[in-house]
């Protein structure tokens, strides 16, 4: 006779082997769908490429374990060469409880990223929504950039070695945009403009591009918001580094 609690061990386990085959499922869906949307756009599309995982030197790069790039996509949006996939890592922890026992825990990461390839000379630069975290950080110092409008300094954490590059880059029609638009993760990184948020990975849509049929600077797809930074970038910022990146010279804006 099987004991009562054999009967829930088999009944667990069971339950356990449904939701990895569910979820096995509903990752090879995603996949496909996204694979899909890729090649309609005329994109490419590869399950995993382990050349973007130390591409950049910015959040969310640089930490835990088991970091992978995704699902991911690359070709062209409005003229500009550009790369989205899904990027995941993992933490552990470790506790010790009154009797000494060690536990060791893991947190899963992962995040949808956008980039903009464009090679430029530029410096780095970060813009991330202002909170209790940034707040704090910023008590400590750092290279910390207030601007002219004191709702997008309340709005946004903005960082730069080069104070007016950042001053150039965020002219008053800029700040005005980012601040309608809210809670965007922005950043230039070794030239590339990098835009990324926290995410499920069940999501087969490509985070990033839009409708190109929309007006860029209508339009709220992360990189269409990168778009309209650029191109408000004063033309003697760029003369000042060697001209307009070649990437952004046949930019449909």
């Amino acid at each position: 006779m099987v004991s009562g609690f054999g009967v829930l061990f088999v009944m667990v386990l069971a339950l356990v082997v449904v939701a990895v085959v569910w979820q096995w499922r509903r990752r090879a869906e995603v996949l496909r769908q996204r694979a899909a949307l890729a090649a309609a756009a005329g994109w490419a599309f590869v399950p995993s490429d382990p050349s973007l995982v130390d591409s950049w030197r910015c959040d969310p790069f640089g930490t835990g374990r088991g970091r992978k790039a995704e699902n991911c996509v690359s070709g062209t949006y409005r003229g500009v060469p550009f790369t989205a996939f899904e990027y995941r890592y993992f933490t552990e922890s470790s506790s010790t409880d009154g009797q000494g026992n060690r536990t060791t825990s893991r947190q899963n990461h992962r995040f949808d990223v956008a980039v903009l390839r464009l090679r430029a000379n530029v410096p780095d630069l970060d813009l991330r929504p202002e909170g209790a975290l940034t707040r704090l950080t910023g008590v400590f110092g750092g290279n910390d950039v207030d601007l002219e409008w004191e709702a997008f300094n309340r709005a946004y954490r903005l960082t730069c070695a080069d104070r007016k590059f950042a001053f150039d880059t965020f002219s008053a029609r800029t700040m005005e945009m980012l601040v309608a638009r809210g809670q965007v993760r922005f950043c230039f990184t070794g030239g590339d403009v990098l835009l990324f948020r926290k995410s499920t990975g069940n999501d087969p849509t490509i985070w990033g591009p839009g409708d190109p049929t929309t007006a860029v600077d209508q339009s709220t797809a992360p990189l269409d918001v990168a778009l309209t930074v650029l191109r408000g970038i004063p033309a003697f910022v760029w003369q000042d580094r060697g001209g307009l990146p070649p990437t952004l010279a046949q930019a449909q804006w």
